[in-house]
């Protein structure tokens, strides 16, 4: 599967390997803004791979890349216009991350900044070398941050930490973003792309639709509180189709017979 291309390059490339997907952010130029054309095809793309059979996604940038994400286009920027509105490509793609039944790992090596930070913890799973540093700069542009962003981190952080990172808008190194709890997994940099591989397998052979609800009754559970009946009757039906489908039956029956079970999705 080929990526996106555009006047500066790929914009995202896409590969599949079975059952592990790998996304990469690919414009250097930009040190991989978020642009609307990368963001759309970002999009795309979870529904692509997904079709294809994928059950996880790697979220990274190109290896030996300084920027993860420079966060937004700069570019497309406008004083006057909200970028941040429901139908906007950003939000989008943040919805869309987090209601896939793809289990997304971000692996994150160089900085992330600003709206590349929140497209990372829109991710399920973040693992990041020594390289990694964060950093939320919308101050520094004036840019008002939208409710529902700051809701996001406010489900990781304490509000002190999340207004330290608002206030100051200065960067935090991969350890203290591990001891705030922005990062799952801190690895030495040689190592990254071995560990998130082993990791991206390891989630990928476990039962999909297991996984799938449990990813979106936390999603529902972070983003409505109290939880509305209709979601709670959603999910319920979600878990009943889990119960009666073919992968816990396999999972009784491997767990029985002393062996490793084999979900299909079903």
């Amino acid at each position: 599967m080929t990526g996106a291309r555009g006047r500066e390059g790929a914009l995202l490339r896409v590969e599949v390997a079975g059952c592990v997907a790998t996304l990469t952010l690919d414009n250097p130029q930009k040190r991989n803004a978020l642009s609307a054309a990368l963001l759309e095809r970002l999009v795309g793309a979870l529904g692509e791979i997904e079709a294809k059979g994928a059950r996880v996604a790697i979220l990274r940038a190109s290896p030996g890349a300084k920027v993860w994400s420079a966060g937004h286009d700069i570019d497309e920027l406008r004083a006057g216009v909200d970028m941040l509105g429901e139908d906007d490509p950003l939000p989008r793609a943040l919805r869309a991350l987090r209601a896939s039944k793809l289990v997304v790992i971000a692996q994150v090596q160089g900085s992330v900044w600003g709206a590349g930070l929140e497209l990372a913890l829109a991710s399920d799973l973040i693992v990041a070398d020594e390289t990694a540093s964060v950093a939320m700069t919308p101050a520094n542009l004036g840019l008002p941050y939208h409710a529902q962003g700051l809701a996001q981190f406010l489900a990781r952080l304490p509000v002190n930490r999340v207004k330290e990172l608002f206030f100051t808008a200065q960067p935090l190194d991969a350890a203290t973003a591990l001891g705030w709890g922005l990062v799952n997994r801190l690895v030495p940099a040689g190592e990254i792309d071995a560990h998130v591989g082993a990791l991206a397998r390891l989630v990928a052979a476990k039962a999909p639709l297991a996984l799938a609800l449990v990813k979106e009754s936390l999603r529902v559970l972070v983003e409505s509180r109290p939880l509305a009946p209709q979601d709670a009757a959603r999910l319920a039906q979600m878990r009943r189709r889990a119960l009666e489908g073919a992968d816990f039956a396999e999972g009784l029956a491997a767990f029985r017979e002393k062996r490793s079970p084999r979900f299909r999705g079903g």
